[in-house]
């Protein structure tokens, strides 16, 4: 049966390019229960990469389950606990369902009883969802209540000699509650004091996840490891995309094929994988015309999703952005940058911070880059 070779959402299995090293490293992070801060731009696969290391875990037949809670969409204090219980639930539930399934019927009667003990001042409720076990709690969405989850679901996993991993994304969305500080003494109490429970924790918005985890007066600081995801090689993209080539159309990409589509995309693994999936749609092995067609498609499409960043953007960072776009990387205080934006030094100093808190622009080795390949494009296009 065919499969999907580039996936626009998460990514696991066959369609997985490399990440050896860090999927090896963040095993043994998980494996011996370090707590997590996994930091990457937006749409650059945490989540897949995260996943896919548990499913590496899960095929070396380490007892482990794991469940992903997302706050972006919540709003205050109680939305966001009640975000994180319900994941919970379902962390403990999966639980219930791994002793279930490695354990006699008889015991797994007993276990469940025990479970429901255990969890009663959270009034646990269970039930059969498309023939899975679901366990969901009744509760009033207050920090007791989190805590309490939390440690309940710890000592089962503990007792069970099972690791279990809650992923919380978009973490930062605590620091702009007005309860946030609250949120995270809480977690962090429990952290110190877990023993089968992991925490990682994940955030697009770099600036507000770097507060909260590297200030020294918010209570995770120094809570965590802290792992940089960075763009895939292209050598290990030319590798995977060659082994998905000759899947399709037995033969490899032509070197100059590849060549473009590194070059265009910059190696981000959404919209490498996004113009790939276009491109995998053709019956005859693509060449460098079809990799421009469907480039200029995708950057279309961008330029729509994209309208209301573009508006929220100053006549300065407008300036700036572009600037960058078109190769000023380094010395961004000097006199050959600043004429050329026209703009002093210190508002051109200013302007960088803004546009990389908005996650528009990052920071390597080599300078400034424009993070999302597609904006780059539009910037140069429309300038």
């Amino acid at each position: 049966m065919k499969y999907e070779r580039f996936p626009r959402r998460i990514v696991t299995g066959n369609a997985f390019c490399n990440r050896d090293k860090e999927r090896a490293m963040l095993a043994k992070l998980l494996r011996q229960g370090s707590h997590v801060w996994l930091q990457a731009h937006r749409r650059h696969g945490k989540t897949s990469l995260l996943l896919q290391t548990v499913e590496d875990m899960k095929s070396n037949n380490e007892d482990i389950v794991v469940e992903r809670c997302h706050l972006l969409f919540t709003s205050g204090m109680e939305s966001i606990i009640k975000q994180i219980l319900q994941s919970v639930s379902k962390l403990t539930a999966a639980i219930i369902e791994f002793e279930h399934c490695r354990g006699e019927q008889g015991k797994s009667q007993a276990f469940l009883d025990k479970v429901m003990e255990s969890f009663s001042r959270l009034n646990p409720t269970v039930s059969m969802d498309k023939g899975k076990l679901s366990l969901s709690f009744e509760t009033h969405n207050d920090v007791d209540a989190l805590r309490k989850g939390l440690e309940k679901m710890d000592e089962l996993a503990t007792q069970y000699d099972i690791r279990a991993v809650l992923i919380i994304d978009e973490f930062q969305e605590l620091g702009k509650s007005a309860d946030g500080l609250l949120l995270e003494s809480a977690i962090r109490d429990r952290l110190e004091l877990a023993k089968s429970l992991t925490f990682v924790f994940c955030g697009s918005e770099r600036a507000l996840m770097s507060q909260t985890m590297s200030d020294t007066k918010r209570p995770l600081y120094n809570h965590t490891h802290q792992v940089e995801l960075n763009r895939i090689s292209a050598d290990s993209y030319q590798k995977h995309l060659n082994q998905m080539a000759i899947l399709e159309w037995n033969s490899e990409l032509p070197d100059d094929v590849f060549n473009t589509i590194i070059e265009l995309t910059e190696r981000h693994p959404y919209y490498l994988n996004a113009v790939c999936s276009e491109l995998w749609l053709n019956s005859e092995i693509p060449n460098n015309d079809d990799v421009y067609e469907v480039w200029d498609k995708t950057v279309g499409i961008v330029a729509h999703e994209e309208q209301r960043l573009f508006l929220s953007l100053t006549s300065n960072e407008k300036k700036t952005l572009v600037a960058i776009a078109k190769g000023f990387r380094t010395n961004m205080n000097s006199a050959k940058v600043t004429t050329a934006i026209a703009l002093g030094a210190s508002t051109v100093s200013k302007t960088l911070k803004q546009l990389q808190n908005k996650d528009v622009v990052g920071r390597d080795n080599k300078g400034f880059y424009v993070v999302n390949p597609c904006i780059k494009a539009i910037a140069i296009q429309y300038s």
